[in-house]
């Protein structure tokens, strides 16, 4: 019998060192795959989440801001458009997730919407005080549905992120740790998104809504707590470098903005029932909404979208021309002196209104 020689055991070797490599890497490659998955997936419920929070407010804006004709229009363009578009992307991709997203609570969502658009269209139908009722209702029943919607996806996101962070946990490939990073720069992103939603929502539920008193304690610990949280460590988390750098501070400025708005011209205005029933005090907070909580919240988005361009395509060039107006301290000082002339204004009325009651007494 002929011994194999040296030459043949060799290329047997780099052969067999070939296919275990081949394997290694097809290996890998159906690692990363899986974590990509994972992660779109988790950005695509983020996506929906967003969609039904837009559906919601903007079905708040249709029934207690009449002349909101920009929310008017976003809400026609989420409920007939983005939420058929979105739910037929999830099906087509995500149909082998074994999660419950809610299309059937969101279908209900959208029908209240629709109910409550065609309730209400004219001035004379927001004058009807009959048709009015029956928007707030339908408006109140969408906050049902919306409450159960938010438990649902606080209790997916949760789960999804703790699979995400199985599968990566002690990983120290490159490819991986590049997924694992825009992952992490993605939450913060959300996390602002949802801040900048949560404090102009709920600062109109507090305006027009005095009876929903849950609203009101989560946009006092949104104002006290968790936005100083979220802003003394978002620039650092968002990670944006060079150039782009700027849109942090910038969407910060905006954030603080809408907090400062709602906490002193709202907020700290309507604090009881005398408050709401007093028409001046009420359109002067009124007004604060419309001029200066909606225009930082578009702000907000706009630099949001910027940000999330940049987290997930970072080659994508800076359009500065594009983004809004930034905020200078000139700016931020003209704006606390209105709200501070505001609120002083409010107290004379209020202290002119003890003197008069005291007089009919």
């Amino acid at each position: 019998m002929q011994t194999p020689s040296i030459k043949v055991l060799f290329a047997i070797l780099i052969a067999v060192t070939i296919i275990l490599a081949g394997c290694g890497q097809k290996e890998k490659a159906e690692r990363l795959a899986r974590l990509q998955k994972a992660d779109s997936t988790i950005t695509a419920l983020h996506e929906l989440k967003y969609l039904y929070r837009n559906i919601y407010s903007g079905m708040l804006h249709w029934v207690y801001t009449q002349t909101d004709t920009r929310s008017k229009d976003a809400l026609r363009s989420s409920t007939q458009i983005d939420y058929v578009v979105l739910k037929g992307q999830w099906q087509h991709k995500y149909g082998d997730v074994k999660e419950d997203v809610g299309f059937v609570e969101m279908d209900t969502l959208v029908d209240l919407a629709a109910s409550a658009m065609g309730t209400v269209l004219s001035f004379e139908d927001y004058e009807d005080d009959m048709k009015m009722a029956e928007a707030i209702a339908f408006s109140e029943r969408a906050g049902a549905v919306f409450d159960a919607l938010e438990l649902r996806y606080n209790d997916i996101l949760s789960r999804q992120d703790s699979l995400f962070e199985a599968q990566t946990a002690g990983n120290d490939d490159a490819d991986v740790q590049a997924i694992v990073n825009r992952h992490k720069r993605m939450r913060s992103y959300y996390q602002a998104e949802g801040m900048a939603w949560e404090i102009h929502t709920r600062t109109l539920s507090w305006l027009y809504r005095p009876e929903d008193f849950r609203s009101k304690e989560a946009l006092k610990k949104d104002l006290d707590v968790e936005l100083p949280a979220l802003l003394s460590t978002l620039r650092q988390r968002l990670g944006l470098e060079g150039e782009h750098a700027s849109q942090a501070s910038l969407l910060a400025a905006r954030l603080d903005t809408l907090a400062m708005v709602s906490k002193q011209t709202i907020v700290a205005n309507l604090q009881s029932k005398e408050n709401y029933d007093d028409p001046l005090t009420l359109l002067l907070a009124e007004d604060a909404y419309e001029t200066y909580m909606n225009p930082a919240y578009q702000e907000a988005t706009q630099y949001l979208a910027h940000i999330r361009e940049q987290i997930q395509n970072p080659s994508t060039p800076s359009n500065d021309q594009a983004t809004p107006g930034r905020t200078t301290e000139a700016e931020m000082e003209a704006l606390r002196r209105i709200v501070e002339e505001q609120n002083a204004y409010i107290k004379e009325l209020e202290e002119e209104n003890k003197k008069l009651r005291s007089a009919d007494r």
